[in-house]
């Protein structure tokens, strides 16, 4: 494990812990207050760029966070703090390059009411994310930190939902020129 991130990363999931744990939620998901939410999930961990030629490896993500109104109209902002995988399977060095890490999301979006009856609403959303790599596999040329987009679209029932998410980083992964991205299918808990 690499120490010297640690200390950025403790802080971080102290502060999601207590803003998850503290806010409180109602049973509706249109709710005029916080929402706090669980997820978990798993996905395609890739690569792009010109310096590799790569296949997917299995990924995962994992986080606390929270969903806030904003007025009356379905907008809501809300952050996420969790971990994450990222990777790709290198066809140069017939090897897989995987990393561990954290990361954190602030994110907007619109709250559409499919049936106020059943309780069924979709969420589409847009977040920028910040993460950092504390183990696994990375090289000298490529960056333990990533910064990048998350547009994606959550369907909740009750207190249950699916998210389909796609994440693309923007900082170099592994060596010069090669972003990662993944595209996540996530089971989420709003309690």
């Amino acid at each position: 494990m690499k120490r010297k991130y640690m200390r950025h990363i403790l802080p971080l999931l102290l502060v999601g812990a207590l803003c998850c744990g503290t806010a409180s939620a109602q049973n509706s998901l249109t709710s005029k207050k916080v929402q706090p939410y669980l997820r978990l999930g798993i996905g395609p961990d890739n690569a792009r760029g010109s310096k590799v030629e790569a296949d997917a490896t299995f990924g995962y993500i994992g986080g606390v966070g929270f969903y806030m109104p904003i007025g009356s109209d379905g907008l809501f902002w809300g952050g996420e703090l969790g971990l994450r995988s990222r990777g790709f399977d290198d066809w140069f060095n017939e090897e897989p390059v995987h990393t561990h890490g954290a990361y954190l999301m602030p994110q907007l979006g619109w709250h559409f009411t499919l049936s106020s009856h059943l309780d069924m609403a979709l969420r589409p959303h847009f977040g920028l994310f910040g993460s950092v790599d504390f183990a696994g596999d990375t090289s000298s040329d490529g960056s333990d930190l990533d910064v990048g987009i998350a547009p994606g679209i959550t369907f909740w029932w009750k207190k249950f939902g699916f998210d389909m998410e796609y994440r693309h980083g923007f900082c170099d992964f592994y060596v010069d020129k090669v972003q990662a991205n993944k595209f996540m299918f996530s089971f989420m808990y709003a309690f």
